[in-house]
């Protein structure tokens, strides 16, 4: 009996992860990644986020709070509509030139407050065809602005 050719356990390949469709316009419910994505974001100690060409598809439950938001409220918004003005050619670099050096923005808080936000690319995953982003978020001081003086914020 003939068995096909398989390569020692060492240098098989590993298994890709398994992800589910990215969130659509019209559907903002949370995308789950495998669970061990999941978990391992989960147990970093940093606010992280997963993001795919900058869209929020997973979060841990440190990230909204840097936010003042809830995880649903966070999973399907681009990154830019979580930073200021001000920071956006910094973010758009960062998201299109895969810098692995840290890039300071100005976070933006569901009450419009400011405060200064490191991002940090810490691993990319493929899986079926998709390119993940696994990004660290860091607080940095205490300094907080309101984003336009010109304008009240939202009631």
């Amino acid at each position: 009996m003939i068995r096909p050719f398989r390569p020692p356990p060492t240098q098989r390949m590993a298994r890709q992860p398994v992800i589910r469709e990215p969130a659509s316009a019209d559907n903002l419910e949370s995308v789950q990644s495998e669970p061990t994505i999941r978990r391992w974001i989960e147990g970093l100690e940093e606010s992280v986020v997963v993001l795919e060409s900058g869209k929020i598809v997973e979060a841990n439950s440190r990230a909204p709070m840097l936010f003042g938001r809830s995880v649903g409220e966070i999973v399907g918004l681009h990154l830019k509509e979580l930073v200021s003005h001000e920071s956006l050619m910094r973010l758009v670099h960062f998201l299109e030139f895969d810098d692995p050096e840290p890039t300071l923005v100005l976070g933006l808080r569901q009450d419009r407050r400011t405060f200064p936000l490191q991002l940090k690319a810490v691993a990319s995953i493929i899986g079926e065809g998709r390119r993940l982003r696994v990004t660290l978020l860091t607080r940095c001081g205490a300094v907080e602005k309101p984003a336009n003086r010109t304008t009240a914020p939202p009631v």
